[in-house]
């Protein structure tokens, strides 16, 4: 993350670009700068100056929320930095346009300068930032943080997988303490690592058993797959250094982020985990919490105090996810509910547990039982339940719980919608024999009555955008409000 001063610098390449950009537009629209100033005398001047001031505002907050989400910095290769500057223009000329069509006045603006506008800044403010960015790296302004490992390994090879990991990222990766596969496992004194990788060619059984250890002591695990006879298409591996790793265990640091304490990982990671840990976290539950929910922790300590009581809170949501990135050593990513659901229904298929589901409108249930019966066939399902949108009687509650309990699932997924969801599961915490999982809208998706936003737009952290224009009446003024309230909370954590 870039310090204030150079945020600061970034946000005056990118003020000057945008009105230089829709100065240029005006000329090319008028073809002489002297026709551009007479016909801006017959133009409807207010409403120029006012897509001119909703820009400014619009860059501010963009800036806010790049502060937040980490787009004022030069992370990442080439295309990653040109993606950021399509999406901040983008951003900017969004905000402008929508403010100007909800006030009726967006038809006094010209398209075409609008249009036009939008390339023209964009191409500049990548090339002057990429000038920017060469100067601060020939200036050496970028170091990379450096990882350290604890690893287990036999004797002769430590030396060899030492140098390999070296050598393999670039001096990035080191390894702080050796101990012997052969030995048993312990934690040696003054041990400071939160990372440990495990090398253990055809010792696969003793390989678990030190991961387990090191697991039940809140430490991330990695197994080296080359030496381990794992199947090298399993969807939680990942690079370390030169290195293919399966993630075996979740680090019990946790990501303060508004107050909320996140579990950094990744999300086949959390899966595993899940998978593995659920019928020790029975009576246990799980939350997705989002921009939109992290705003309402922050405003609402009784809600807070929820989120903190569950086993574990995921990142649903690309800004909350780089947020914990910045916090963290812990390799992670945004683990959204209806991704988890998909890959966690594909990894049950096996009968190994079962499933009830909680939540929504009959037609949406009806709609996820079809879906999931053609897409999931093996998963072993108890039952669906739409409860009455009201506040229960105890007796009712009663029967619920009883109802649940007696279906035998291991895993009930509560899909009520948020705050509502997490405090049902707060309630009936210790009450439900089985673990339950908040995750709101997966079921309109997977039960077909809500259609997700494209792969790419996930990707570039776009899918609210997607469901904007799916929902506006509803979701603009949330959107508009907690989206600049996280970058504003956020700022102000990292600058008090």
């Amino acid at each position: 993350m870039l310090d204030r001063g150079k945020r600061r610098k970034l946000l005056l390449i990118d003020t000057i670009v945008y009105f230089a950009a829709f100065a240029a537009a005006l000329v090319i629209r008028y073809s002489y700068l002297a026709d551009t100033l007479i016909q801006m005398m017959h133009l409807n001047n207010s409403a120029y100056i006012l897509f001119a001031t909703v820009s400014f505002a619009a860059i501010i907050i963009t800036y806010l929320y790049g502060v937040a989400h980490n787009t004022f910095s030069f992370s990442g290769d080439i295309l990653n930095r040109i993606i950021r500057v399509f999406k901040n223009h983008f951003i900017i000329l969004a905000l402008s346009s929508l403010f100007l069509f909800a006030n009726h006045r967006i038809l006094d603006v010209s398209r075409f300068i609008i249009m036009i506008m939008y390339p023209l800044s964009v191409t500049a403010d990548i090339i002057l930032r990429e000038i920017y960015y060469r100067r601060l790296k020939k200036k050496g302004y970028f170091a990379r943080k450096k990882y350290s490992y604890l690893l287990i390994s036999p004797t002769e090879k430590a030396d060899h997988v030492k140098k390999l990991l070296f050598e393999g990222s670039d001096g990035i990766m080191s390894i702080s303490e050796v101990l012997d596969i052969d030995g048993e496992p312990a934690l040696p004194s003054g041990c400071s690592e939160k990372e440990v990788l495990i090398f253990a060619p055809g010792k696969r059984d003793k390989a678990e058993r030190w991961a387990g250890f090191f697991s039940d002591k809140g430490m991330g695990v990695q197994l080296i797959i080359d030496s381990a006879g794992i199947p090298s298409g399993h969807g939680a591996l990942r690079q370390t250094g030169p290195f293919e790793t399966l993630q075996l265990g979740i680090s019990d640091r946790r990501a303060n982020v508004l107050g909320v304490m996140f579990t950094p990982c990744m999300i086949d990671t959390a899966v595993i985990l899940l998978k593995d840990n659920a019928k020790k976290l029975v009576g246990k539950y799980v939350c997705f919490s989002n921009v939109h929910t992290s705003v309402m922790a922050r405003e609402d300590d009784q809600y807070r105090d929820i989120l903190n009581g569950a086993a574990y809170v995921f990142a649903d949501g690309k800004p909350v996810a780089e947020a914990i990135k910045k916090m963290s050593n812990v390799p992670s990513e945004r683990v959204a509910g209806p991704d988890f659901m998909g890959r966690f229904f594909a990894a049950t298929e096996d009968k190994s547990l079962s499933h009830f589901f909680y939540g929504s409108t009959d037609a949406t249930l009806e709609g996820l039982k079809k879906n999931l019966s053609e897409k999931y066939p093996g998963l072993d399902i108890k039952g669906f339940y739409s409860p009455p949108f009201k506040e229960l009687s105890d007796k009712e509650d009663e029967e619920i719980i009883d109802m649940l309990n007696s279906s035998g699932a291991d895993i009930i997924w509560v899909g009520l919608g948020a705050p509502r969801q997490e405090k049902w599961m707060a309630e009936h915490k210790d009450k439900i024999n089985a673990l339950m999982l908040g995750v709101g809208a997966g079921f309109d998706f997977h039960g077909g009555t809500v259609k997700r936003a494209p792969g790419f737009m996930q990707r570039i952290g776009l899918e609210w955008l997607y469901r904007l224009f799916q929902d506006p009446g509803r979701l603009f003024s949330r959107y508009l409000k907690t989206n600049l309230k996280f970058a504003v909370y956020f700022f102000l954590r990292k600058n008090r």
